[in-house]
């Protein structure tokens, strides 16, 4: 599968579950999204290492000094870790990452 399909699957899939929740006004802004944004983001990391040396844990047990982030992505041989994703629900206002910056933590 190709980038732009994956993508294009996200949206569209990101788009179905936002129609849901408008029709049935149970979603939570962030929570109810996750499991389209782990497709995604699983998606991505075989096309972008079809190998299959990426793992990605959704709800990651607390990760020391970077708190518990939603996301953790690391080698599965070595365990380097990649990288961490933190979720912010949707929302239609200009997004301010001011109050979030503790959260931003280079590696």
């Amino acid at each position: 599968m190709s980038y732009a399909s994956i993508v294009r699957r996200y949206l569209t899939d990101l788009q179905n579950e936002y129609n849901s929740a408008i029709r049935g006004g149970q979603h939570t802004a962030e929570l109810s999204y996750r499991p389209v944004l782990d497709a995604l983001f699983h998606g991505l990391s075989h096309e972008l290492n079809p190998n299959g040396n990426v793992d990605i844990v959704l709800e990651p047990r607390n990760q020391g000094r970077v708190g518990r982030p939603d996301w953790r992505i690391h080698d599965s041989v070595s365990l380097g870790i990649y990288g961490y994703i933190e979720a912010k629900g949707l929302t239609i206002e200009p997004f301010d990452t001011t109050p979030y910056q503790a959260q931003f933590v280079v590696l």
